[in-house]
C-alpha cells in the first residue's frame, strides 16, 4: 500500500533532521523505486521515435540520489517531499539544436499518449540558467504518469533534452563539483570557475546558435572570448580539468541482457565500480541501491552511487560521464575555442 502524500511529506522532513529515522527512510525508498515502471515506459516510447526517424539518440534513466533529495529538501525548507517532480528522471541526448527541436515537436504535436500528460515545460536553452545552474542548457519537461494501478497514481517524471555539446558542459560542472568538493552546479562555489563554466556556456551557446547567459548578451563573441582565454590562463583550468579525470578502460558487461546498473564513484580513490542487473532483477537492484546509498550516508564515505538505465553498455560512460570523471569531450571542445 503506498503511502500518502501527508506521510510522504512528513517522512521527508523527518529524514533531513534525523537521517536514522528508518520508517521515513524505507518511506522514502519505496516511494522513489515506484518511479522505475514509468520510466521505463517513457523511455522505450523514446527509443521508438528514434530507431523510426534513425536519429542518433542517447536515452538515460535514472533515479534520484537520496543526497541530492536531502540536500534540496535543505536548501527549499518550502517544498514538500511530494511535490518533487524530479526523483525520475531521463537524458535524451541528441546531435545538435535541430534534433532537440525536432524531438521537442514530436513529443508536444505528434505524440498520442493517454498514458503521459504533460505539465510543465522549462526552456533553459532560450533562457540558460542564472543563478543555481549558471549558465546550464537544456530543455526540461515534466510529465505526469496516468496510470491502471492506484499505487503509481499522481507519479511524475522528468525529461531533459539535451545536445552533446550541452551534455559535455554540464556533466563537466558535476565532475568538477565532485573532485574540487564544489557545488557550481547549484550556483554555490569558487566564483572565478563559476564564470568560467558560465564563459564556456555561453561560447557553446553562440557555436549553437542559441541564447547567451544573461550576463553577456551585451558582450561580442571576442570579447567573450578573450575573458574566457585569460581566465583559463589564470585558474590553469585545462590541466586542471584533465587532472581530475581517471578514464577507466571499456566497460565489459557482465551480466547478460543488463537493463540497470548501479555505478558507484569514490571521489578520493577516483575508482567507478558498476554493479549490473537484469530487467527482472529491478527489486534486487533498488535493494542495493538503498543498502549502498544508506552505508555512505551513515558513514559518511567519499562516494556517489547511482542507480540507472541505459540501452547499452556501451552508452554508460557516455550518458553519465561525471561518474567515471571523464570530460575529454569538454577539454577537446574548450582546446578547438582557442584555435
Amino acid at each position: 500500500m503506498r503511502s500518502s502524500n501527508t506521510k510522504l511529506d512528513n517522512a521527508g522532513r523527518e529524514l533531513i533532521n534525523n537521517l536514522k529515522n528508518d520508517q521515513s527512510y524505507e518511506m522514502i525508498n519505496e516511494w522513489r523505486a515506484l518511479h522505475a515502471m514509468p520510466l521505463l515506459r517513457f523511455r522505450s516510447g523514446l527509443y521508438k521515435y528514434g530507431q523510426k526517424r534513425k536519429k542518433a539518440l542517447m536515452v538515460a534513466q535514472r533515479l534520484k540520489r537520496m543526497p541530492t533529495i536531502i540536500n534540496k529538501l535543505t536548501r527549499f525548507p518550502t517544498i514538500n517531499l511530494s511535490q518533487m517532480q524530479d526523483i525520475g528522471g531521463i537524458r535524451a541526448i541528441v546531435n545538435n539544436i535541430s534534433e532537440v527541436e525536432a524531438l521537442r515537436k514530436y513529443l508536444k504535436r505528434d505524440r498520442r499518449s493517454d498514458t503521459f500528460i504533460e505539465h510543465n515545460e522549462k526552456d533553459y536553452i532560450r533562457e540558460p540558467k542564472t543563478g543555481a545552474g549558471y549558465g546550464y542548457r537544456s530543455i526540461h519537461i515534466i510529465y505526469k504518469y496516468i496510470p491502471q494501478d492506484p499505487q503509481y497514481e499522481n507519479l511524475k517524471i522528468e525529461l531533459q533534452i539535451r545536445t552533446k555539446l550541452q551534455h559535455y558542459w554540464a556533466t563537466a560542472v558535476e565532475a568538477f563539483d565532485v573532485i574540487k568538493n564544489q557545488s557550481l552546479k547549484s550556483g554555490i562555489g569558487n566564483s572565478e570557475w563559476l564564470e568560467f563554466f558560465a564563459l564556456v556556456s555561453s561560447l557553446f551557446a553562440l557555436k549553437e546558435e542559441t541564447a547567451m547567459f544573461c550576463e553577456h548578451v551585451n558582450k561580442t563573441r571576442d570579447e567573450i572570448l578573450i575573458e574566457f582565454i585569460n581566465l583559463e590562463k589564470r585558474l590553469n583550468a585545462i590541466n586542471t580539468l584533465k587532472g581530475i579525470m581517471n578514464i577507466p578502460k571499456n566497460i565489459e558487461t557482465k551480466v547478460k541482457n543488463t537493463q540497470y546498473c548501479i555505478i558507484i564513484l569514490n571521489s578520493e580513490t577516483k575508482e567507478t565500480e558498476i554493479k549490473e542487473y537484469k530487467e527482472d532483477d529491478i527489486d534486487q537492484a533498488n535493494a542495493e541501491y538503498i543498502a549502498i546509498e544508506e552505508k555512505i550516508l551513515t558513514e559518511h564515505l567519499p562516494m556517489l552511487a547511482v542507480l540507472v538505465s541505459v540501452n547499452t553498455m556501451k552508452n554508460l560512460k557516455k550518458a553519465y560521464p561525471s561518474y567515471f570523471l571523464d570530460v575529454t569531450e569538454f577539454i577537446s571542445e574548450l582546446e578547438l575555442l582557442q584555435l
